[in-house]
């Protein structure tokens, strides 16, 4: 059974239906991506599955807890990270206390120093300024400490909107590593990403959206192989 996994998924605002469809599936350690071209239904998907979107229907399992009968606060508790895109970070607090506040619903104080001392070592760059608040920090700071605040729960799995939207080139690929390190730690990631051949070529498997529709799913060198793929749902070339 998937680690996490995603069946049929209708889900909208209002009565209005985005995601038409859709089933997604994440094993333990992998990094899987959703792409596709901009309003295709990316991020509504990522919301739908911890809930933030009404679902018509579909089921969401996480393991053996069924989501679609858990309020998403409960999430984090159960090993589930969330990265929104925006307003991601506590920008009135240091970034230490960011990190604090990732860790509020645990009670082991041992674990949460330990935990917090390996996040340090993990990310230099806010290690350098735990002291700072987070509204002074650059684009790609603010992105690394919304990452490892999501970490600080522990969570087995990652969601993440977009990490490395709005970032230079140089920015997005330090955040990208991190994401792949913590992949390689044990953490599986679900990430949506509008950089889809940055994304795709470190993807374990990918899913690609259109019009609220899954139109192809592949590992991601299978996706990036596909001419018709590339040049019809992603607006790209040869690469």
């Amino acid at each position: 059974m998937p680690l996490f996994q995603a069946k049929n998924i209708r889900a909208g605002y209002g009565d209005v239906v985005i995601i038409d469809d859709v089933s997604i599936n994440v094993a333990n350690d992998h990094l899987v991506v959703i792409v596709g071209p901009n309003g295709s239904g990316k991020s509504t998907l990522l919301k739908s599955l911890i809930g933030l979107v009404h679902r018509f229907s579909g089921t969401v399992f996480y393991g053996e807890h069924d989501l679609t009968k858990t309020a998403p606060w409960q999430a984090t508790s159960l090993g589930i990270g969330y990265v929104p895109q925006v307003d991601n970070v506590f920008a009135k607090l240091t970034v230490h206390e960011n990190l604090e506040m990732g860790a509020y619903s645990r009670r082991d104080k041992e674990g949460i120093q330990a935990d917090l001392a390996k996040t340090y070592e993990r990310f230099p760059e806010l290690a350098a300024r735990k002291k700072a608040l987070a509204e002074t920090l650059s684009g790609g700071e603010k992105q690394m400490l919304a990452i490892a605040r999501a970490m600080m729960p522990e969570p087995k799995i990652l969601l993440l909107d977009e990490p490395l939207a709005f970032l230079s080139p140089k920015s997005a690929g330090k955040v990208l590593n991190k994401l792949l390190q913590i992949q390689k730690d044990g953490t599986a990631i679900l990430m949506v990403e509008q950089n889809a051949v940055k994304a795709l070529q470190n993807a374990s498997y990918g899913y690609v959206l259109n019009e609220g529709r899954c139109v192809m799913e592949g590992t991601g060198a299978e996706l990036l192989a596909n001419k018709s793929l590339r040049e019809k749902f992603l607006g790209l070339g040869n690469i």
